[in-house]
Formats: structure tokens, C-alpha cells, sequence
């Protein structure tokens, strides 16, 4: 059974790896986020299916790693 969700690994099939999130509270409405995610596929000879904004029209990935770095600032 796949449980996908986009918020990790972009919702695509076929990949497995770590996703790791670390918050700051800088003062009590600025908020800093990290975000780091590495994959790779469980098959080789299988695509990662799947479509997402944030790498549009690539399939298979062969290799996933992500970045992310947010401010929040709440009003």
C-alpha cells in the first residue's frame, strides 16, 4: 500500500529515503524553518510516477534531494 502525500518526496511512487524538519521560534510571531530530504528508488527499473510543481516533467528521479528554508512571519 503507497500512503503519498506531496509535502514529502513530491508524492511520487517508488522512492525511499528520510525527510527531516527543524522550527525555530525566533521572537513570538517570526518563525524559521529547515527542511532537508534525500531519496532514492526502491526499484531501478520502475518509474517514480507522479507530477508536482516543484520538478515538473521528470520521471524517473534517480536521485531526490531537497532543501527548503522558510520564514514565517505570523501578524
Amino acid at each position: 500500500m503507497n500512503l503519498l502525500d506531496s509535502d514529502f518526496f513530491e508524492g511520487r511512487a517508488n522512492l525511499q529515503g528520510f525527510y527531516s524538519a527543524f522550527a525555530y521560534s525566533l521572537t513570538d510571531n517570526i518563525i524559521g524553518t529547515i527542511r532537508f530530504g534525500h531519496a532514492d528508488p526502491i526499484q531501478n527499473n520502475l518509474g517514480t510516477g507522479g507530477n508536482n510543481l516543484d520538478i515538473p516533467g521528470i520521471n524517473p528521479i534517480k536521485n531526490y534531494h531537497i532543501l527548503q528554508m522558510d520564514l514565517t512571519w505570523r501578524f
